[in-house]
């Protein structure tokens, strides 16, 4: 902590007094301009308009820059670190001066310092420095990127994803917009790294990436997605403290993006083997559980050759298992399986209808279903299922050559209908239905 001497002399410099201490060569004025630059810059990184955000600081950026090469003085490297990127924040024109003078080679050099705060800290600034300047993002990643070489040591690469991911998250969270995709090159490169935080970092990231069919298709052009799905396939849910902190809710956030897009990208997640580790988290910790649900209804919404693919991959018993009857509902889980039921029972009219067998169990859960039917969206979504369940029974009726599978076609259709009646008796039972057209 900084003495009461240090803070009161800052608080009562002013810029022009500042810039002549910090170019004194005296150490001890060095030190308190520093402090009076932290205390009055503050306001431009807090976003407050003051009238220091206009100040004039042309006469200390070059020292600040210079006091990033001070190896071995850790806060001073630190504090100016913090200065240049808190005069940055202000104007344009102050963020110009700030890279123009040579912050950003500084910075970075900072990064690959042996002194681990210095390290840390120099990252953390320049993801800062990049999420609130995107029209000089490239000049301040870019060079972050050519760190990542195949001789880097391993903390260095620790320390620029650390860095890339800051940057993704202070972005969406700014702007929510998606970060550039000029860095995607570099994390999939990282995504196949050796080094468990650097992989956990880099999948991470990738979950900022999403929105337009068109990132999407950047990520999937990447090449992600077989490693992805490999890394999928061979790690475990970490269930305590917390799974959204483990890889593979990252890694499922992703995929559930990528397969929110087109038909291609959804069919580029199936042809890389996803569809089977996909169901296998069906069983998981609940947060696991409807990410991997989400990615699979995505997946059997795009029609018959993608729904085909995850029913003959047997997502239907580990999907009704989450239907549960004798606990407390959760509702959201419950929105995502009749979701994903509706799915399962659509089909085109030019395509062969759903297997009997396939409609018995499909049937099954949503018998199990009408007593959680209370939610509309569930409601909705389970009598839009019933629906494309009765035509599929139609289209096989068409195609029965015999009467015993005629009689039990028969007897599927008023199962059906006898489920559809239990939907519908009871939204009944608590007024007007929301089924039913409006007539305003």
């Amino acid at each position: 902590m900084p003495s009461k001497n240090y803070l009161t002399a800052a608080a009562n410099l002013k810029i022009e007094g500042i810039a002549n201490d910090i170019n004194s060569g005296d150490e001890k004025k060095e030190k308190t301009a520093l402090r009076a630059l932290k205390i009055l810059t503050k306001k431009c990184y807090c976003g407050k308009r003051g009238i220091l955000i206009n100040a004039n600081y042309s006469n200390v950026i070059p020292k600040l820059v210079e006091f990033l090469s001070s190896v071995g003085k850790a806060d001073l490297q630190m504090d100016s670190a913090v200065i240049l990127t808190n005069i940055a924040s202000g104007t344009a024109d102050q963020a110009k001066a700030v890279v123009s003078a040579g912050a950003v080679a500084g910075i970075i050099s900072m990064v690959c310092s042996l002194d681990g705060r210095v390290a840390d800290n120099a990252g953390f600034q320049l993801a800062w420095l990049a999420s609130r300047r995107q029209e000089l993002q490239e000049e301040i990643i870019k060079p972050l990127l050519m760190l990542i070489k195949p001789d880097t040591p391993v903390t260095l690469l620790q320390r620029v994803i650390d860095a890339l991911c800051t940057f993704c998250y202070n972005l969406d969270n700014r702007t929510d917009n998606s970060p550039p995709t000029f860095i995607l090159p570099a994390l999939a490169h990282l995504l196949h790294n050796n080094d468990e935080l650097i992989i956990k970092e880099a999948c991470h990231a990738f979950i900022y990436f999403q929105g337009s069919d068109e990132v999407i298709q950047e990520v999937v052009d990447a090449g992600v997605v077989p490693r992805l799905v490999a890394l999928l396939q061979h790690r475990e849910v970490a269930i305590v403290p917390c799974p959204k902190h483990c890889p593979i809710f990252s890694i499922l956030k992703t995929i559930g993006s990528i397969t929110s897009g087109t038909f291609d990208q959804a069919k580029a997640v199936v042809s890389a083997g996803a569809v089977t580790p996909l169901i296998s988290f069906l069983g998981s910790h609940r947060d696991v559980a409807e990410e991997a649900l989400f990615a699979l209804s995505n997946i059997a919404d795009f029609g018959p050759e993608l729904r085909n693919c995850v029913i003959e991959q047997g997502i239907i018993r580990p999907l009704l298992s989450l239907i549960k009857l004798d606990i407390t509902p959760d509702v959201t889980l419950l929105r995502l399986v009749t979701r994903a039921l509706s799915s399962l029972c659509y089909s085109h009219k030019e395509e062969s209808p759903l297997t009997v067998p396939v409609i018995q169990q499909l049937l099954t859960g949503l018998a199990h279903l009408s007593h959680h039917n209370n939610d509309d969206e569930i409601l909705t979504a389970a009598c839009k299922a019933l629906s494309n369940l009765g035509m599929n029974i139609v289209e096989n009726k068409k195609a029965a050559a015999i009467e015993s599978d005629i009689a039990a076609l028969d007897a599927l259709s008023s199962k059906t209908l006898a489920i559809l009646e239990r939907y519908l008796s009871t939204e009944l039972s608590n007024g007007e239905s929301k089924l039913a057209p409006s007539t305003s």
